[in-house]
């Protein structure tokens, strides 16, 4: 992601899924966490680069979160309009990709 005052690379994709599927479980020591290897690197203008650990990953929340606004006892942590903006953040990263140019965004 490349913004006015610098920018933010992160490689790799979220590791839960494939841990589950080895057969690991959310509770296990380290679940969800990333190696070193695989940690954005944020750049801002005039300052050395630096790696950002990635959050432990446990998207429980999310559908805790869910059930819990269609029982009417919380308001949705994730909005229909920041789902919406997210997916087309995806779909144009995807498409500067593909077609390797700069595509701006403006929400």
């Amino acid at each position: 992601m490349h913004g006015t005052n610098g920018s933010f690379v992160k490689w790799g994709l979220d590791p839960q899924e494939d841990a589950l599927r080895a057969g690991a479980k959310f509770s296990d020591p380290g679940f969800g966490e990333e190696p070193e290897s695989k940690w954005g690197e944020l750049n801002i203008a005039g300052e050395p680069p630096r790696k950002i650990r990635t959050a432990a990953g446990d998207y429980r929340g999310i559908y805790a979160n869910v059930r819990d606004a269609i029982l009417g006892k919380a308001k949705v942590e994730v909005t229909p309009e920041q789902a919406w903006r997210t997916t087309r953040l995806i779909e144009l990263a995807r498409e500067s990709s593909r077609e390797g140019r700069r595509i701006d965004f403006r929400p």
